[in-house]
Formats: structure tokens, C-alpha cells, sequence
């Protein structure tokens, strides 16, 4: 496999547990038609969107790439669950992977996401193999796994990736803690504010196939809560919404000016990745 690199453009406002990694979902691709195969040409129409991928040099991108594989996950699957062991990296090409926190009892809040400017798989990086956190694909993935010890032999070599995997290490951490503080500190209609922008912002795109109840799940509220916050922010003008699961943002400078300052602490972290 070769991987067709890109340049990197600034971010855009805009147990073991391998049988969750196992089993490609064909679903995932529709938008997107490939040929069945693993293999990454040179073509543009199979350039990498990775962006931790996308900004290595060649020689690492050439030495990495038969180490990796086309995978696809269909949304709500479960690419680890906590305490599993972690077998693979996987690099996000497409999508959005939500890591939660989960209780005993099932509940759950968000305390990071995962997009092209990222990867699952920090403990591998920091010489663990568990996570204390559940990681769920938010919506259909396209992406690229790799072997734990493949990766890890890579980062060992102290090229570019190793700099920017440690740099988005910095990503999560920051994602973790402004979770609590958001949690805490802030109030919803904030913190809806903040959701809906960073998952515009993965996906690049302002229309999203979500609903109230995922959002629920992943702020740790109310239903309830979320329609009437939602209703607030449509009768604004910032968005717009319909019953079958989608959410568009109409206003997205009006929705920035009233999301907390989570958003855009994240957002510098995630910047300085690439940042020379």
C-alpha cells in the first residue's frame, strides 16, 4: 500500500476486543464508491484525509503504508469498549468517533471526539494497551488501521509522526478536561453550542445526521432539555432541524458567539498540531 499524501490545510471552521474491528461495513462507503480493495494508489481520488497521515514526509508515509488497512465502521458501532486491550491505531480518513465515559450503570457523557485531524489509540503512544473510556463510531467511518506493535515501532523510530501523535495526545488530554469543566461550569444551550460545532467542524459540513437523543447521550441531559434548547436555537435562526434526524446549521457565527470557551480551546490545540 502507498499512500497518497496531501497538503495539510489549517482546520477548518466549517477483554480484547478485535471482533469490533474485524468486519467491514459496506454501508460506510456509499457516499464514496472504491473498488474492493486495500490498496491506496496514487490517484487524488484516493488521496489520504487523515491529516496526521496526510502531513508526513514520504519516506515515513512509504514505510508506514504497508502496515496499514481500509477499514469502515458503520455508526453507533463500538471500535473499543473500556478495558478492552487495544490491538490497533486507527486513523480516522472520514466520520466522527465519540470517546466516552461510561458508569456502571450505562450512562454515558463525551469527553472527546475523534475526526481526520486525529487517531484512536492514545494509550498506545503513552505504552499502554487499555483505555478507561468506551470509543463509538458518532457516524459511518471510513479509516485505517494498523498493528499496535506496527505503530508503536514507528513512533519508536522519533520521526514526524512521533511528534504528531504526542501533539494530539495534547488534544485529548485538553478534550477530557474542558469535558468536566463543561459539565460543571456551563450552561446547555453553551454547550450545545460547542457539540454542534466541533462535529460541523470533523466533518466539514454543516448539515448533520444526529439526534436529539445522541446529543442527549453525549452531554449527559435531558431529551427534553436538548429539544428545548434546539427549538431555542432555531427560533434564533442559527439552525434549522426535521424530524428524521437531522440538524443543519444556518448561523454558524451566531452559534460560535454562544458556544463556551471549550470550543475554541480545543480548537487552538488541535491547530498547533501543525503548527512547524
Amino acid at each position: 500500500m502507498s499512500i497518497a499524501r496531501r497538503a495539510v490545510p489549517p482546520w477548518k471552521e466549517a477483554g480484547t476486543s478485535d471482533l469490533h474491528l474485524a468486519t467491514p461495513n459496506s454501508d460506510a462507503t456509499a457516499k464514496r464508491p472504491r473498488q474492493p480493495s486495500n490498496d491506496v494508489s496514487l490517484d487524488s481520488a484516493d488521496s489520504v484525509q487523515n491529516l496526521l497521515l496526510a502531513a508526513l514526509p514520504r519516506n515515513e508515509s512509504d514505510r508506514l503504508a504497508s502496515s496499514l488497512q481500509r477499514v469502515n465502521f458503520p455508526r453507533t458501532r463500538i471500535l473499543y469498549e473500556a478495558v478492552d486491550v487495544m490491538r490497533h491505531g486507527i486513523f480516522i480518513n472520514s466520520g466522527v468517533a465519540s470517546v466516552l465515559a461510561i458508569t456502571e450503570e450505562g450512562q454515558t457523557i463525551e469527553i472527546g471526539a475523534v475526526g481526520p485531524e486525529g487517531f484512536v489509540g492514545v494509550p498506545l503512544v503513552l505504552g499502554a494497551n487499555r483505555a478507561a473510556y468506551r470509543v463509538m463510531a458518532q457516524t459511518k467511518i471510513e479509516a485505517f488501521k494498523i498493528d499496535s506493535e506496527a505503530l508503536r515501532a514507528e513512533f519508536d523510530r522519533g520521526g514526524k509522526l512521533r511528534g504528531l501523535l504526542l501533539r494530539y495526545t495534547n488534544v485529548s488530554q485538553a478534550q477530557a478536561i474542558q469535558a468536566v469543566i463543561c459539565k460543571l461550569f456551563h450552561p446547555l444551550q453553551p454547550r450545545l453550542s460547542r457539540w454542534l460545532l466541533t462535529l460541523s467542524d470533523c466533518l466539514e459540513t454543516d448539515t448533520l445526521e444526529v439526534t436529539h437523543e445522541q446529543i442527549a447521550s453525549m452531554l449527559c441531559a435531558h431529551r427534553n432539555r436538548i429539544s428545548v434548547a434546539a427549538n431555542a436555537f432555531r427560533k434564533e435562526g442559527l439552525i434549522d432541524y426535521g424530524r428524521r434526524g437531522w440538524i443543519k446549521i444556518i448561523d454558524r457565527r451566531g452559534l460560535k458567539s454562544g458556544a463556551c470557551e471549550c470550543y475554541g480551546i480545543v480548537k487552538d490545540c488541535i491547530d498547533a498540531i501543525f503548527r512547524d
